[in-house]
């Protein structure tokens, strides 16, 4: 049996307190609520029952902390959702009592099984996730909202905040409770401090550019192949598919030769050109419950089915229209903000960065005790 919890507009001036807005700050404090509003309205479901409960997780930065601006956002939108939609709420208190419990903290890449956990142990049927991105002058929010029965994303969207003084005092407020600490899949963390294989379990792919490091986890599990020719060619492997690749890592020194603002980056050409390869092809793995539905997407580039080799791409954003047409093989849990750098430098109109941007060198990182080591 669900257990309601019902909302109430109080919890907004519980929002302000220990702020004090002049009469510019209210004017951008608006601002920021006309973003929040916007972002409900992408995410809101088109079919909805009001005895639907939905519960949002305080919003994370890309490398998965927490702060207060994050929970201010999270309750912002549950109040955005609320006029909407009409549905029922799960209020904070109790969701950070589960958090607490459960030693789960907020993330925006959870985890099917997880969400769907959550909803039962919440009673919500709908659960809703997001992160923010600091990029100076504005701030990017991006949120998704899930059915908890099927964990199917049913809503995505993004908005960009400006950051003025009434957003700078709440990413500068402290939440004894939560900020400093952030928990992923179960398992505690201190601010992204300690090593990053302890965020999620599994094999990471940290890629070394001149512009800073990315870090990937790679999904063996649903992309098994396509993992398997990445480490193989990053590492210098025995390639039974082309012997001109062995001792060689393939990755390192090579470019990232197309560079599309709010869209993408690519590298993995050795020719730098967009239509070189390791010499070979191999068949897609494309799974259904992975999507472009949010940035860091680490996916194959091809020039048709099965036409994989070595080349690959990491979104900036959402970029569902390419769902079901490249192999999603990994997902950035660190340096969202050098693929999104990367993706703005100068570039011709070939799309090539004018001063080159390289891949210094690949590294894959085994879970601890594996034989892979």
């Amino acid at each position: 049996m669900k257990i309601k919890f019902y909302f109430s507009r109080l919890i907004q001036a519980f929002m302000l307190v220990g702020m004090i807005l002049t009469g510019s700050e209210i004017s951008a404090a608006v601002l920021l609520e006309n973003g929040i509003e916007s972002l409900a309205r992408k995410i809101a479901p088109k079919k909805s029952d009001t005895k639907d409960v939905v519960a949002i997780l305080p919003f994370v930065t890309l490398d998965g902390e927490a702060s207060h601006f994050g929970k201010h956002i999270a309750e912002q939108l549950l109040t955005e959702l609320y006029e909407l939609k009409k549905l029922q709420i799960v209020t904070r208190a109790h969701i950070d009592q589960i958090m607490s419990e459960m030693k789960l903290g907020a993330t925006g890449l959870l985890e099917d099984n997880t969400v769907k956990k959550l909803g039962k142990i919440l009673g919500a049927d709908l659960i809703g996730t997001g992160t923010y991105t600091n990029m100076g002058k504005t701030i990017e929010l991006n949120a998704r909202l899930i059915k908890t029965e099927t964990g199917v994303v049913i809503g995505a969207g993004r908005v960009k905040i400006k950051v003025d003084n009434s957003v700078r005092n709440l990413l500068q407020m402290e939440d004894s409770s939560e900020i400093g600490e952030a928990a992923t899949f179960g398992q505690k963390i201190k601010s992204g401090k300690e090593k990053i294989d302890k965020l999620f379990p599994g094999t990471y792919a940290i890629v070394e550019t001149t512009l800073g490091e990315i870090t990937c986890i790679l999904f063996e599990d649903k992309a098994p192949k396509t993992v398997a020719n990445f480490i193989t060619l990053a590492e210098g492997r025995p390639n039974p598919r082309s012997e001109g690749t062995e001792g060689r890592k393939f990755y390192d020194g090579l470019k990232f030769h197309r560079v599309i603002p709010e869209f993408m980056i690519q590298g993995g050409d050795p020719d730098g050109k967009g239509t070189g390869g390791p010499g070979y092809r191999f068949e897609d793995e494309i799974d259904k419950s992975l999507t472009f539905d949010r940035p860091g997407r680490l996916a194959m580039a091809n020039a048709g089915p099965n036409t994989n080799g070595s080349q690959f791409f990491i979104t900036v954003n959402g970029t569902s229209w390419l769902d079901g047409k490249h192999t999603i093989f990994g997902q950035v849990v660190k340096g969202q903000d050098i693929v999104e750098k990367i993706s703005q430098v100068e570039r011709n109109s070939y799309d090539r960065p004018v001063a080159p941007i390289y891949i210094n060198k690949v590294i894959i990182k085994y879970p601890k005790g594996s034989r892979r080591n």
